[in-house]
């Protein structure tokens, strides 16, 4: 009884509650089978991370998960599931894309999971080869024979405002065969907002595509070449040029100052 009153006082002193032990909740845990592509889990209040972890460890499959997914914590309970089908259940409260390729069998196998939270991956699609492409590729395929290819190049390039990345735009712009490719091509350049040099686009004045002779002299207006490039311009075989470079002199300031009275 001495004994008994003695914890007693000792468990009332630290502040402890006689029944403190018996409530806490049990530890995480998990464990996880897996064969010929079935897997069993069995999970509690494990992390995210940790449990796609566990996974991608066992079945060599790639899973990306978005930031902060240390907080978000998973009890489930897997029974010989093929794989596939577990994941659908494990993130059944996340947003996920599923990967395939195809495979010699005639089939496709699952080669990359991306978790992201409850919307987020809403409107997202698949980037182009020439988007996640380096600038060394880019480079190639604007040579390719397919006119195609060379605009998707040329329009991954804009995207890429690096010093040599302008230098492939301007050389993909001079060098380009195809009128109207030439001509779209530049126009994107202009429209991007992207700087290019003044005399590049005086380079340009005496281009085969009436499109490309506007935008020069759209794209000059204001410049110190404008007045040159414009006067040359007023004998355009293209009366449009003709209207244009007219207006462009018509507005800049007189070149010669009044008299003195």
């Amino acid at each position: 009884m001495k004994l008994y009153s003695c914890l007693f006082s000792v468990l009332v002193f630290a502040g402890v509650p006689l029944n403190s032990y018996s409530q806490e909740a049990p530890p995480a845990s998990s464990h996880m089978a897996w064969s010929n592509g079935r897997i069993s889990l069995s999970a509690r209040e494990v992390p995210l991370p940790q449990l796609l972890d566990e996974i991608r460890q066992a079945t060599n499959l790639s899973l990306s998960v978005f930031p902060g997914a240390e907080e978000e914590v998973i009890s489930v309970v897997l029974k010989d599931a093929p794989l596939e089908q577990g994941l659908r259940i494990l993130l059944g409260r996340y947003d996920s894309i599923f990967l395939y390729s195809a495979n010699d069998r005639g089939g496709a196998d699952l080669k990359k999971v991306w978790v992201y939270r409850k919307g987020q991956a809403t409107g997202l699609e698949p980037a182009s080869a020439e988007a996640i492409a380096g600038t060394k590729a880019l480079r190639e395929k604007l040579n390719d024979p397919d006119a195609v290819v060379r605009r998707r190049a040329f329009d991954a390039l804009l995207a890429r405002p690096g010093i040599e990345e302008r230098e492939l735009i301007i050389s993909a712009v001079l060098t380009e065969r195809d009128d109207s490719l030439r001509a779209n091509m530049l126009e994107s350049a202009h429209s991007s907002g992207l700087q290019l040099p003044p005399e590049f686009w005086a380079s340009l004045a005496g281009d085969p595509s009436e499109q490309v002779r506007l935008l020069v002299l759209n794209s000059l207006e204001g410049t110190m070449e404008a007045q040159s490039v414009a006067a040359l311009a007023l004998t355009d075989p293209s009366p449009h040029v003709q209207s244009r470079a007219k207006e462009i002199l018509d507005s800049l300031p007189s070149a010669h100052p009044p008299a003195a009275q």
